[in-house]
């Protein structure tokens, strides 16, 4: 499997013979390069210019917005509600595990806490986890930490920290 990271949330995932997925690809107006990017699947965790810029990525044939079940080319992908409701905000946030084959994938999205034992439970073996960085409105490190250890995955990317061209995400709405 080839994982490339474009900025923020956005990665694409390829395996030879096999369909490729871009997840959240991100629109310019947050202060990254525009992406430029070919795929035959978009996962979209939240609906936010950070998340939601299906148009940059070219020949996608599907575009997943939401929690469900999918297959595509073979590949198995579950779309899982993470979404943080609390008294101060409501945060809607998909996490898309995605398995191609017997190596499974975990996307967060955009996570901002750590998720309680029954949904950690759903996930099974996680090889390679994208787990968000950088606090602002989403995990600060010690809860990312927390959310590892819950999860014990293979291999472990972060993502979605603050970079300094960047001019998404330090804060988020109740709206988002």
């Amino acid at each position: 499997m080839e994982l490339t990271w474009y900025g923020h949330s956005c990665f694409r995932l390829t395996e030879r013979g096999s369909i490729s997925i871009v997840t959240d690809p991100y629109s310019e107006e947050i202060g990254l390069p525009p992406l430029k990017l070919k795929g035959d699947v978009v996962t979209v965790s939240h609906d936010r210019p950070g998340h939601n810029c299906v148009d940059a990525v070219k020949g996608a044939n599907y575009v997943l917005r939401g929690p469900g079940e999918y297959e595509v080319g073979g590949v198995f992908i579950y779309g899982l509600p993470m979404h943080l409701v609390d008294e101060e905000r409501t945060h809607r946030n998909v996490g898309y595990l995605i398995q191609y084959g017997s190596l499974s994938v975990l996307h967060l999205g955009d996570l901002a806490h750590v998720p309680d034992q029954s949904t950690i439970e759903t996930l099974g073996a996680v090889n390679v986890l994208l787990v968000p960085v950088g606090g602002g409105g989403g995990l600060r490190a010690s809860m990312a930490a927390e959310v590892i250890a819950l999860i014990e995955p293979n291999y472990i990317v972060p993502m979605h920290y603050m970079l300094p061209a960047s001019r998404c995400c330090s804060t988020r709405s109740t709206s988002s």
